[in-house]
């Protein structure tokens, strides 16, 4: 991934709003998306493990993968909307991983 990739994809986005939106509005609008996302990661399960008998089987094990990857990326970008430019949120994520990590460890040790 290149340097700043999170950023410049959450700086594009934002760039798709009206200027004058309230930025109430704005966050609802990027923590919204990361839901809207998580449906279609319910959705591709459902497609992959034929859930729906009327559809069948509609999405591959890759489907499902992608989506989840998107809810990642939405997620990212919000995260990126909310932090000064100066802020990576993938450093962000790196240092939640590693406090999940160790949580577990001593919890499971």
């Amino acid at each position: 991934m290149s340097e700043g990739a999170i950023r410049k994809i959450s700086d594009l986005v934002d760039s798709t709003y009206p200027p004058n939106l309230n930025p109430e509005a704005w966050l609802w609008r990027r923590c919204a998306k990361v839901c809207e996302e998580a449906g279609e990661v319910t959705e591709a399960l459902l497609g992959m493990t034929g859930e729906n008998p009327r559809k069948g089987v509609t999405h591959t094990q890759n489907d499902l993968v992608v989506e989840l990857l998107d809810v990642a990326l939405a997620a990212l970008g919000a995260v990126a909307h909310l932090m000064p430019a100066s802020v990576d949120p993938l450093d962000l994520l790196e240092d939640h991983t590693d406090m999940v990590l160790n949580r577990l460890e001593e919890v499971l040790a």
